[in-house]
């Protein structure tokens, strides 16, 4: 689910709309590597989220405040599904 302001201006949503894309484009052509690569790059992956505590911190941050904004009728919720499969037509 991608939680998204109904008060975003097309130039926020045509960002999302590009990195869901480039991101649908990565995940197609690394579903294409074989089991053993693809599991070295599982592990590179989920290293850079954990390398920076920092980071984490800001993502957790910014995910709460989106889930508050989202419980307060504030923010509109999409089906990651609904969004990817727009993408590709």
């Amino acid at each position: 689910m991608i939680l998204v302001s109904p008060t975003s201006t097309l130039t926020d949503r045509h960002r999302l709309e590009k990195n869901l894309m480039d991101s649908a484009v990565i995940e197609k052509e690394a579903m294409k590597l074989p089991l053993q690569e693809r599991a070295v790059l599982v592990d590179r992956l989920a290293q850079t989220l954990i390398a920076d505590p920092t980071s984490l911190t800001i993502w957790s941050d910014i995910a709460d405040q989106r889930l508050s904004q989202f419980h307060d009728g504030k923010m509109d919720a999409l089906a990651n599904g609904d969004i990817i499969q727009a993408l590709r037509k």
